[in-house]
């Protein structure tokens, strides 16, 4: 981009005006993040009968009917990493300094 400037001297009427290219390199950044983790699941069971009892002679037969209830939960979470790469260039003309990523 460019950049304009004037200087001018209180209580004259000088000025001078100037004018500079700026050029900002701005350095392509990739990175990889791959992530892991292990998870353990555990699950709460309720079975229920329809009808809860019945009354009837030894020879015969009943039908019950049964309900299941089934809710699974994360009982455990552990392991957790990330791996990967940073890979910064430079494509200014000049060396670049990096303090920290």
């Amino acid at each position: 981009y460019t950049y304009d400037n004037t200087a001018a001297i209180d209580g004259t009427a000088a000025f001078a005006n100037a004018s500079v290219s700026v050029t900002c390199w701005k350095p392509p950044v990739v990175k990889t993040a791959n992530t892991s983790y292990n998870r353990v699941f555990d699950y709460d069971i309720v079975k229920t009968a329809d009808p809860l009892e019945q009354t009837i002679y030894f020879t015969d037969t009943a039908t019950f009917g049964y309900t299941l209830q089934v809710t699974k939960f994360i009982k455990e979470e552990y392991g957790f990493a990330v791996g990967g790469t940073i890979v910064i260039a430079n494509p200014a003309p000049i060396d670049a300094n990096l303090a920290t990523i």
